[in-house]
């Protein structure tokens, strides 16, 4: 099975299309292999824009491809903090508190969801311990954004982020685009 799902993810990748795939009811241990597989430099991948996600509690795998679409979320965001920066909204010291990522993978998620993986267009890492020298074990702040899902499947997202975190995540940001017409 982990081969089947992983040629279609390998082929959706490549091609763009589809720009997602949601496989259900997928073995934890094919879901290892296809993300092993997706890892290994030989299928040399580094190039290509993807985002997995597994929800261990539901056994669904979801791969996204994300356009230009779905980074406009997280492009606005920058430009808004770096005009809130500069007008002192925001005071500099905040720069040295915070990292903000695009698509770092977690999987040290807890309770129910222990052995999910999530990537976010966009974290927000705050710096802690001496000196500010390390980054937290989670995002405080997630920007997850993409074509409509169904409202219990974002829920879903934000209650992965919130309580797989211990509530460390404190803010999931959802941008939903429509299709044209709807």
């Amino acid at each position: 099975m982990s081969s089947k799902i992983f040629y279609a993810v390998l082929k959706a990748i490549k091609t763009h299309c589809p720009d997602r795939l949601i496989f259900e009811n997928v073995d934890p241990d094919d879901f290892a292999h296809v993300l092993e597989s997706l890892r290994h430099p030989s299928n040399r991948l580094e190039g290509y824009s993807f985002r997995i996600h597994w929800f261990s509690a539901d056994k669904r795998l979801k791969v996204v491809m994300p356009s230009n679409l779905h980074a406009c979320a997280a492009s606005w965001l920058l430009k808004m903090i770096t005009r809130a920066l500069a007008h002192g909204l925001i005071p500099q010291v905040w720069d040295d508190t915070m990292m903000i990522m695009t698509a770092p993978e977690f999987n040290n998620f807890i309770n129910e969801f222990a052995g999910s993986f999530k990537e976010a267009y966009l974290t927000f890492l705050p710096c802690v311990g001496p000196e500010r020298a390390q980054i937290a074990e989670y995002p405080s702040v997630v920007l997850e954004s993409g074509w409509s899902e169904s409202a219990s499947r974002l829920q879903d997202d934000a209650k992965l982020w919130q309580e797989g975190s211990g509530r460390a995540v404190r803010v999931v940001l959802q941008v939903k685009f429509y299709r044209p017409n709807q």
